[in-house]
């Protein structure tokens, strides 16, 4: 892994208009020390969900039950040879939101 990576980070990126190299394009979410691979992040976006709007919960739980399936794969998958279990956040609080609405619209029916 060592000698591969080496190579690919001092690659540039395939991104439109941007053409840096891939170490410094990806340095927040590879954690490649020179030496080793310390950990790989991923950023999965949904097709329907975004921060400027808010879904009903029954979709917004559609899609967070299918993004925490794929972090189950990733664990039992991946586990061993990461060392760790998948951390998935919310950055824009989409799923807090869902997490709220579900929780006032049972306290609004009992």
């Amino acid at each position: 892994l060592a000698s591969t990576m080496e190579g690919f980070v001092k690659t540039k990126t395939c991104n439109e208009g941007q053409r840096q190299g891939v170490q410094e394009y990806y340095t927040n979410s590879m954690g490649w020390d020179g030496k080793s691979l310390r950990y790989a992040g991923l950023s999965v976006e949904s097709s329907i969900l975004d921060s400027r709007t808010r879904k009903p919960e029954e979709v917004v739980r559609r899609h967070y039950d299918a993004f925490i399936k794929v972090a189950e794969e990733f664990d039992s998958t991946m586990k061993d040879v990461c060392q760790s279990n998948v951390i998935m956040t919310d950055l824009d609080q989409i799923f807090v939101f869902m997490n709220n609405q579900r929780i006032y619209s049972e306290s609004t029916i009992s």
